[in-house]
């Protein structure tokens, strides 16, 4: 069996090598824990525009067959570091538009209704915000001080402003310093930089990623055209990767309605996904009318994977319901979803030392999993059955069956 996997990481400024390498072990993790050979290689990187995509491949030999694998990686981290070259006033300004607008549009109180743990995460970095003004803004406190100890010295009125105002600067440098040196840990710039780009797409105000979206939906077309009659195909995407996929999927559906059909469908995975945070701006763009698509398209089977104790996902949103609905005419199909099983999956001891580390253990999709009856990312891109299958057979039997979900009124 050929399989093709197209994927999208998520807001990620690590190189693709990582994630391959990542990856490689727990797909021979995976083999040891099946009694299969299993392995990845003939990675390739620097594809694509920017540099930013890389393909390999995989093997796993299995008692039904051997499988083979092509992994597409499509990716767009040279995107994400442009932003952080951003100006310092630009990511405070970019910052405040960025939390004032999800707050005015209701996008917290969804993330709470839904899921609470994702909700405090959606405030976190506004928490941060927040505390990082509150430490630059101690030297407003010492004016008064200062212009004490000047006069006290007999000095002019005047130089307590210069002392004051070069003691400010030198106290703004070092929080600011201790803020780089503390983001391994707390993650704020990279927060800050992520949620400006999720509120340039989400209003479409963005023209590179626009224009890698497209180009995207090209690789996806050129994969399926390219892919033998039999061969499977799974269309996968990570975190903030899942709407740039589903955006992607969208543009190449315009191009060919019918894609998948021919072929018995193509299985669309989401891991993880950040639907909630583009989807919370409620801008009535080019992600909602790609959700509608996408739930409409006859050729694809969507499912959503997240687990609930990772509290960077949104995984109890329905895209379909909660953001697609007013742009169809059509019936659509909402993802079948169903929660990963963590716990189960990763073995008790694994799962307990990543349970407080939220930001590890968002990638635990990718950890190979001990049992074989819940998700494990390397089966479904190496296993012997199809994917849909695969996807289809771990679901809960109430989630087999994806729900219709009906139009409502379009917006004016």
């Amino acid at each position: 069996m050929l399989r093709h996997v197209v994927f999208i990481p998520g807001y990620d400024l690590r190189r693709p090598s990582l994630l391959q390498s990542t990856m490689a072990e727990e797909a021979e993790a995976m083999g040891r824990i099946r009694g299969v050979d299993a392995e990845l290689a003939g990675f390739v990187d620097g594809q694509g525009p920017g540099g930013a995509s890389a393909t390999w491949s995989g093997r796993a030999t299995w008692p039904e067959g051997e499988v083979r694998t092509v992994f597409h990686l499509l990716g767009w981290r040279d995107l994400a570091k442009r932003d952080f070259q951003r100006s310092w006033p630009k990511r405070m300004l970019g910052a405040f538009a960025s939390f004032a607008g999800f707050a005015i549009s209701g996008g917290y109180i969804d993330s709470f209704r839904r899921h609470w743990p994702n909700g405090i995460f959606h405030v976190y970095p506004v928490l941060l915000l927040v505390i990082y003004l509150m430490l630059l803004c101690v030297p407003a406190a010492l004016l008064e001080p200062v212009r004490g100890v000047v006069n006290e010295v007999g000095l002019p009125e005047l130089v307590a402003w210069p002392v004051w105002i070069a003691g400010w600067g030198l106290w703004a440098v070092a929080v600011h310093g201790l803020s780089r040196l503390s983001e391994p840990s707390t993650y704020f710039w990279y927060l800050v930089n992520d949620w400006h780009a999720i509120r340039q797409l989400a209003f479409d105000r963005d023209a590179e990623m626009t224009a890698r979206i497209e180009h995207f939906a090209g690789q996806i077309l050129q994969v399926e055209r390219e892919a033998g009659a039999d061969d499977d195909i799974l269309l996968c995407a990570h975190s903030s990767g899942a709407f740039v996929l589903v955006m992607a999927l969208a543009k190449a559906l315009e191009q060919k309605p019918d894609l998948g059909v021919a072929r018995g469908g193509i299985a669309l995975a989401t891991l993880g996904s950040a639907f909630g945070y583009i989807g919370g701006y409620h801008a009535g763009g080019t992600f909602e009318r790609a959700v509608a698509k996408v739930a409409e398209a006859p050729g694809i089977d969507w499912s959503d994977i997240y687990v609930p104790q990772d509290a960077l996902c949104c995984g109890r949103a329905n895209p379909v319901a909660d953001y697609g609905r007013r742009w169809s005419e059509t019936p659509m199909l909402a993802p079948r979803s169903y929660s990963g099983r963590a716990p189960d999956a990763l073995g008790r001891d694994r799962f307990n030392r990543l349970r407080w580390r939220f930001f590890a253990l968002h990638f635990c999709y990718f950890f190979a999993s001990q049992r074989d009856d819940t998700f494990d990312f390397h089966k479904l891109t190496l296993g012997p059955s199809s994917v849909r299958e695969m996807l289809v057979a771990w679901a809960p039997d109430r989630e087999r069956q994806r729900a219709v979900v009906m139009p409502s009124s379009r917006p004016s």
